[in-house]
């Protein structure tokens, strides 16, 4: 807001409520403005430790988790891997068969063209 428009506010609220009532209404304002503010602050303090909390939880409860148990977990998705590149590799050299393309077996998986 400019201070124009707090002028003319002001110039308006002195016309509709007089000058006795003006300071008295100001405060009332003023008191309902810092009770608004309190409020918000605390609801925001009280979401901010909600949140903390939860992630304090979450983050305790991923640090619990045993090596032992990261393993299990991962072995299944490593062997679907494995299986995924096994059955590639099986489909590379069958379409390269196909093609008339001698397949190498060799440690780098090298295709030679006959």
């Amino acid at each position: 807001m400019g201070l124009t428009e707090i002028a003319l506010i002001l110039f308006v609220a002195l016309i509709l409520f007089g000058p006795d009532d003006l300071p008295v209404i100001a405060k009332t304002i003023g008191k309902l403005v810092r009770q608004g503010r309190k409020m918000m602050n605390e609801l925001t303090r009280e979401f901010s430790n909600t949140i903390s909390m939860q992630s304090d939880t979450i983050m305790d409860s991923l640090k619990d988790t045993s090596p032992k148990e990261k393993v299990s977990q991962e072995e299944p998705k490593q062997k679907e891997d494995t299986n995924v590149l096994q059955n590639n590799d099986e489909e590379a050299e069958k379409k390269a068969e196909d093609n008339g393309v001698a397949v190498k077996h060799d440690e780098t998986n090298e295709v030679d063209p006959m």
